[in-house]
């Protein structure tokens, strides 16, 4: 039972985000269910970090809240096999993309213990498992991310995973799906698949060490209609993380590629990735985190360069309520041409061209 347990651990945080505490409303005869969400309202100026602005980038300071709700089921099936269930909803307030109820996470699964656990449904990807290895940042932590496919939440896949002797191991399959979304490109996809691999050392020092890379692929579909015509998208990711970003001292890194393959007149895109995270949490509570986030685009004979430093500081009052700031500044934003703009695709990185500062609080349950 403690190995299909720390088995349904793995598998959570792979591929899914949820909450750090929950709430069990039923639990007999083998079978729980849990219910967890967030509350979450944030002040920020007008800057243009990319968690901090509207799609126009032209928004004044404001203060906006989002809620997040979800439930979580997990039943034994014998002494091998338990079956789990999870889903997730994002509940906004008008001001952000998430203005109405709208889906996060919906899966179905089986949980094998030692031998692995399957999932389907709609979730990221396993290349999403290979890049939170840098997402400790409140505020912003996706600025130097080039998502091949894992950005974005998506259903039609099929997933296995395996953890064990500190060796992670992740096939999937993505079906065929229209209106697919990843770097804010809609497209009909025909079929997919990612793999991972990683391994996590015991302890050394002050936490252990962990590497983690994989690789994706997913093609179009050849009679889309839509107007950003994607031949195919593919991309690879690697981390290198030690330490536990909640305890002590964590310091990660991780390097994205994504290439996307177009048919017609519409250039082809490659986008690079780079962020380092130094993180400290002190047994009060506090955490400070900084770091630096590149992104670089390359459309045609065009190319944008962006990057920034965050600053963030939190506080947890308990495991449910923390508060935050950050402030994000802008380093560089250089382009090779003035020529024209990036509309064809958006994923246009503007968050090198100035300053962001943000509060905020979350409550969780």
């Amino acid at each position: 039972m403690k190995k299909t347990l720390l088995s349904a651990a793995v598998l959570s945080a792979l591929v899914a985000s949820t909450a750090a505490t929950a709430a069990t409303v039923y639990d007999k005869d083998g079978t729980t269910l849990n219910v967890n969400g967030r509350i979450e309202t944030q002040w920020y100026n007008a800057g243009s970090s990319q968690n901090m602005y509207s799609a126009d980038r032209t928004n004044d300071s404001s203060i906006y809240n989002w809620a997040r709700m979800g439930m979580d089921g997990r039943s034994k099936l014998n002494d091998y096999a338990s079956a789990f269930g999870f889903m997730e909803f994002d509940i906004g307030d008008g001001d952000r993309s998430a203005s109405q109820f709208s889906a996060r996470d919906q899966y179905i699964g089986v949980d094998f213990g030692k031998f692995g656990a399957v999932k389907t449904g709609r979730y990221h990807s396993l290349l999403h498992t290979v890049v939170i290895a840098t997402d400790v940042l409140d505020g912003d932590g996706m600025s130097g991310k080039a998502f091949a496919t894992g950005n974005d939440r998506n259903a039609g896949k099929l997933t296995y995973t395996w953890n064990g002797y500190g060796v992670l191991l992740g096939a999937e399959y993505q079906a065929a799906k229209d209106d697919y979304i990843e770097q804010g490109i809609k497209f009909d996809a025909e079929s997919g698949y990612s793999v991972i691999a990683g391994y996590t050392t015991p302890s050394v020092l002050f936490g252990p060490i962990s590497i983690k890379a994989g690789y994706s692929y997913i093609s179009g579909q050849d009679d889309s209609d839509k107007s950003e015509l994607v031949d195919n998208l593919s991309g690879y990711a690697a981390s290198l993380a030690w330490g536990v970003p909640t305890s002590g001292l964590y310091l990660a890194t991780e390097y994205s590629y994504s290439d996307v393959e177009t048919r017609g007149n519409t250039d082809n895109a490659n986008i690079t990735g780079v962020e380092f995270v130094t993180k400290y949490s002190f047994d009060s509570g506090l955490s400070l985190a900084t770091g630096y986030q590149f992104l670089k685009v390359e459309l045609g004979d065009d190319t944008v360069k962006s990057s920034q430093i965050p600053l963030v500081a939190e506080y947890d009052f308990n495991p449910n309520f923390k508060v935050y700031a950050q402030a994000s500044f802008g380093i560089s934003d250089t382009k090779d041409t003035e020529d024209r703009s990036f509309k064809d695709f958006t994923i246009n990185p503007t968050h090198g061209e100035g300053n962001a500062f943000a509060v905020g609080a979350r409550y969780t349950f």
